[in-house]
């Protein structure tokens, strides 16, 4: 028995080297190219090798040696539950670890070098993994046993209520609406206001549905003279949507969850998170299009919940799901996807619930009719409104930004003919200089987005030469493009006020900031800056977290054999999907809203999926 304990305790010892190695190492210590010498023998490649070994654990520091002490007892304390995390969950953690380390790697190099540099730096990557699926691992033992004795609450003895929901967050929300005066709007607004007004081609590049909500605001504000008044009357159209369909949210999921403790986690991280509050205020798709996505969810789980619910309601709440759907879908088109993906496992779950064959039809055309009325709306209505069809110039866009990839990495591979067929749709001659790793925007600004078929046919030869001599660029490429989206790795990215507002030329939407607001408005970005950079605050604005969260909901359900719940997980789980088919800009949160707003959703299911009985609390009202 003593020498089992003795050895629990070196075997700790080890997997606190690792976790510590993990957390206090600075992989830009052992990178490669410190160490790199032209001649070297044996003897210079052993004294290589202890150098980096010490820049690996580096200098004495009492925090550092703290954080290893402590670890040493953490695991000597938790030793026996350690090694008990389900399968699934260790599948997780590995698949979890490999993905820190590729978006730490590319955070800081563009690449895998901190992977695949040499070997040392390989075997340095593997034993920091080995130590951060050592925590995964710990974490995920700690949120299953937290999960699983999570005891059933009494609903009736429940006190929140949606009024209640709705004024918090509500005066939560309020200092940012009134702060930032008339409201914010993204560049991608200004365009759309520029179609609205005739100073550019109406066309669905963007959402053609927000831009006549905005536009015919903006318009009204004009007919009184006040182009400011109409910004406002939009943002607040957009504000109390967003609010009311938070607050749906939260009213539905706490009180089925049933826990005073998990309302106020609700209500706060809605209502103090500022990527709510913020882009509740500003005029942009992302945040009416996720809420809209949320709301979806939620009607979905209200027909699961209910076990008795008659016919009558299940084509209320199916015209209610089809309607949301179809307004994100509006709002985003990759919505339509999530909205049919979303509906046939809807359908797959609760037709057995239905009556009659002539009910079961009834149902399933109810489910698709958002799908029906986004598509009559797009392609019948739109074109009838003068909207033109945009091209889906994304594809070739991003065509160039491997191209520049390429160009970069092996600039003597790209022949003279290659480069004639770049040329015809880009400006070949300042290809490095717009080409930035993380985003293809540098790249889209010189190139032609009305390009032709014959063109782009081109390109697309020229492309696939490209991946067939390195396989890599495409990955990688895309990888580069999104890796915030995959770890928590991002910097926090939210809080910039001064891209919010812009001066026109055009005076339909020339907007003025009353005077009397500018203190304010200092004061709170002043607030919200150093909020936002709490520590734990600024993690709930780093979107690679809610993924990692998002994962986790899933493979709790699929143990709990809850499969009905994931249904409502297909807005966040797609979404993340989608990163992958159209990279976005490295980690800004706004592009992972419906993965954010989910967790309303995720955190509330794996409560109720804990518990031992069927079916949650009946609310109530």
């Amino acid at each position: 028995m003593k020498r089992e304990k003795i050895g629990n305790i070196v075997i700790s010892v080890l997997i606190a080297v690792l976790m510590w190695l993990f957390l206090c190492a600075d992989m830009n210590a052992v990178y490669p190219n410190i160490y790199r010498q032209p001649d070297a023998g044996t003897v210079v490649t052993l004294v290589t090798f202890l150098q980096r070994i010490g820049a690996a654990f580096g200098d004495f520091a009492i925090l550092k040696e703290a954080v290893f002490a402590a670890l040493i007892v953490i695991v000597i304390k938790t030793f026996d539950r350690m090694f008990k995390c389900p399968v699934l969950f260790k599948i997780l953690a590995g698949v979890l670890s490999a993905l820190y380390l590729f978006a730490e790697s590319f955070r800081e190099l563009n690449s895998a070098d901190f992977i695949i540099g040499d070997a040392f730096v390989f075997v340095f990557s593997l034993l920091r993994g080995i130590g951060l699926y050592t925590i995964l691992c710990g974490v995920f033992t700690f949120l299953v046993g937290f999960l699983d004795s999570n005891k059933k609450k009494d609903g009736d003895r429940f006190k929140w209520s949606f009024k209640k929901i709705f004024l918090i967050i509500f005066l939560l929300w309020l200092p940012i609406l009134i702060s930032i005066y008339p409201g914010g709007y993204l560049l991608d607004t200004r365009l759309q206001l520029m179609q609205f007004f005739g100073y550019a081609p109406l066309s669905d590049a963007h959402p053609p549905f927000n831009t006549f909500v905005v536009g015919i605001c903006v318009s009204l504000g004009n007919k009184i003279g006040h182009p400011t008044v109409g910004l406002f009357l939009a943002v607040l159209i957009q504000f109390f949507f967003l609010l009311f369909g938070v607050s749906y949210a939260c009213d539905r999921i706490v009180k089925r969850v049933g826990s005073e403790a998990f309302g106020w986690v609700c209500v706060l991280f809605a209502g103090c998170n500022t990527m709510f509050s913020f882009y509740a205020s500003c005029i942009g798709k992302d945040a009416s299009y996720s809420v809209s996505l949320l709301v979806m969810a939620v009607l979905y789980l209200e027909l699961v919940f209910d076990k008795e619910a008659s016919f009558k309601k299940f084509i209320v709440s199916g015209l209610l799901f089809s309607l949301m759907g179809m307004l994100a879908s509006l709002m985003r088109h990759t919505g339509v996807y999530i909205l049919i993906v979303a509906a046939l496992l809807a359908i797959a779950v609760l037709i057995k619930r239905v009556g009659n064959t002539g009910e079961k039809i009834a149902f399933i055309a109810v489910m698709f009719s958002g799908v029906v009325g986004f598509y009559g709306i797009t392609k019948i209505v739109y074109p009838m409104m003068g909207v033109i069809p945009d091209k889906s110039f994304l594809i070739y866009v991003n065509m160039l930004q491997h191209t520049a990839r390429f160009y970069e990495q092996y600039p003597g591979e790209l022949s003279p003919e290659d480069i004639s067929v770049i040329s015809a749709v880009t400006d070949f001659d300042k290809f490095l200089e717009h080409y930035d790793p993380v985003t293809s925007d540098g790249i889209k600004a010189i190139t032609d987005l009305n390009a032709s078929p014959e063109k782009i046919d081109a390109l697309k030869k020229v492309w696939i030469k490209e991946i067939k001599a390195h396989p890599m660029i495409v990955p990688a490429s895309v990888f580069n493009m999104s890796y915030g989206f995959w770890a928590p790795v991002a910097e926090n990215t939210v809080n910039d006020f001064g891209n919010w507002y812009y001066e026109s030329e055009y005076p339909e939407f020339d907007f003025k900031t009353p005077s009397i607001f500018s203190a304010f408005r200092n004061l709170t970005e002043s607030l919200v800056s150093l909020w936002t950079r709490l520590p734990g605050i600024r993690m709930l604005h780093n979107p690679g977290i809610y993924t990692w969260m998002l994962a986790f909901a899933c493979c709790y359900m699929l143990q709990k054999k809850k499969f009905e719940y994931l249904p409502a997980m297909v807005p966040g789980v797609l979404t993340v999907a989608i990163f992958l088919a159209v990279p976005s800009y490295y980690g800004h949160p706004r592009y992972c809203f419906p993965v954010v707003y989910s967790m309303i959703v995720c955190w509330g299911l794996c409560l109720i999926a804990g518990r031992s009985g069927d079916t949650p609390p009946k609310p109530a009202e």
